[in-house]
């Protein structure tokens, strides 16, 4: 029987997760995961930036990086991206992948050596999505 669902679920989520992860491993070998968290607070301990990111097979994936605005361009977000990679780089990735929308920051990441290896356009409608690569050794 099939059932559609559209309320959230986590439970079943995380099993198909788990079995996709199962099948992947049995063919590829172990999918060395590692989800990390970085940030950035001032004196009085608030939010400046941060940085979620994970690590899996190879490869760092940098799902998050957030500054707050009158702290940008202060270094902060490539300093969150360089400890990324090093996290990475510890954890055995010799790549690190991340998307961005064009309203976003690709010329940050360019500048940093990030490569565009994808590019959808109207995503969101009258922007570009782009998921960019680099190589970490």
């Amino acid at each position: 029987m099939l059932k559609i669902s559209l309320e959230p679920d986590s439970a079943l989520a995380n099993d198909l997760s788990e079995r996709l992860s199962d099948f992947n491993e049995q063919l590829v070998g172990p999918r060395n995961p590692l989800n990390f968290v970085l940030s950035v607070r001032d004196a009085a301990g608030e939010l400046v930036a941060g940085l979620t990111g994970e690590t899996f097979y190879n490869a760092l994936y940098v799902h998050v990086l957030w500054v707050q605005a009158h702290y940008r361009k202060n270094g902060y977000g490539t300093a969150l991206m360089e400890r990324a990679e090093q996290t990475g780089k510890e954890h055995g990735c010799d790549m690190s992948l991340l998307t961005t929308f064009s309203f976003q920051a690709p010329a940050f990441y360019r500048k940093l050596g990030y490569e565009v290896f994808g590019e959808l356009a109207n995503l969101p409608r009258s922007h570009r999505r782009f998921w960019l690569w680099k190589r970490l050794v």
